[in-house]
């Protein structure tokens, strides 16, 4: 599961389709801890978390979890269910911009399963220059991950170790980011300003973490394409996630319509991903409800202004 929960500080101005007692943290805090517990995914990702402890004590009977905050106060956490997982050394990335990434290696506790690394992140949103940014990051994550994932292969002795990248990408499928990670040989950067990003003049992202500059926009990166697991797999209305919801059709690109929604936008922003050369496939996925034309998230059913994303992979 991967899903952007809508950090607790977040301005109800943002949101005035929503009533107030609906954007209360309190209550989206219990709304979004059943939802994850009804739905009970082996390991749930979320992003904009800035109530670690309050999400942990409500999931804590059968998830543990680990947390990367960044210097705005919400962060990335990942919960993982601890009859079936132990977590081995986390590796935690700064991308730049307030951007982070958790990089997680679940170990089996059944000797017949499988390990499982998960890497999930939350790229930059409100910077000028937005997507040369978000392009530059996914560029230094996927190098990141790509280079765990091998360190963790020789540790472990094992070949094709599967491995997940999810989160909130604030990129949309027509992006230079989503052509980076499921179509890398067709991908070009977006065409960067004279002065290069705002906060940047050098024109390369930094990342305190790697200790070494992101690519920049005439540089070359060889990796390997991710499929998305909702481009991949035909949503069908047959398996309804909640009363009165019907299943959102899907876009040419394979995509759902949306997984965040406002009453002016729909975006698709939001992906599970996982290796093209990986032989996972998706056996099922929850899928995206639909709603009434006009509606918008939160809602006093869904208590963020996101969906979460949820599939089985084997």
């Amino acid at each position: 599961m991967t899903y952007n929960v809508l950090k607790s500080t977040c301005s109800f101005s943002f949101y005035p389709h929503c009533d107030t007692q609906h954007m209360l943290f309190p209550y989206r805090l219990a709304n979004q801890a059943r939802e994850i517990e009804a739905l009970a995914p082996d390991v749930a990702c979320l992003q904009e978390v800035d109530k670690y402890q309050e999400y942990l004590s409500y999931l804590s009977k059968t998830y543990s979890g680990v947390y990367k905050k960044r210097e705005k106060g919400d962060g990335c956490a990942l919960f993982y269910n601890r009859e079936r997982y132990y977590v081995g050394e986390v590796c935690e990335l700064d991308l730049g911009f307030d951007t982070v990434a958790l990089l997680v290696p679940l170990m089996p506790l059944e000797e017949d399963d499988s390990p499982l690394l998960v890497a999930t992140t939350h790229l930059s949103v409100w910077f000028d220059d937005a997507e040369i940014i978000r392009h530059k990051q996914t560029r230094e994550l996927l190098s990141a991950v790509n280079a765990w994932k091998k360190a963790k292969e020789a540790e472990l002795g094992q070949e094709n170790v599967p491995i997940v990248l999810c989160g909130d990408f604030n990129s949309t499928p027509d992006s230079s980011i989503y052509a980076l990670l499921t179509s890398p040989g067709q991908a070009r950067p977006p065409a960067a300003r004279p002065n290069g990003p705002r906060g940047n003049r050098g024109g390369a992202v930094k990342s305190p973490a790697a200790g070494r500059p992101a690519a920049t926009s005439d540089q070359t990166q060889q990796t390997t394409p991710w499929r998305s697991a909702y481009a991949l797999h035909q949503q069908t209305a047959a398996d309804e996630v909640k009363e009165g919801a019907t299943t959102a059709t899907t876009t040419a690109s394979g995509e759902p319509p949306y997984t965040t929604l406002l009453p002016h936008s729909a975006q698709v922003v939001d992906y599970i991903l996982w290796p093209a050369a990986s032989p996972m496939r998706v056996r099922a996925l929850v899928p995206i409800p639909r709603l009434a034309e006009g509606s918008g998230l939160p809602s006093a059913l869904y208590s963020s202004d996101h969906f979460s994303l949820m599939c089985e992979l084997a």
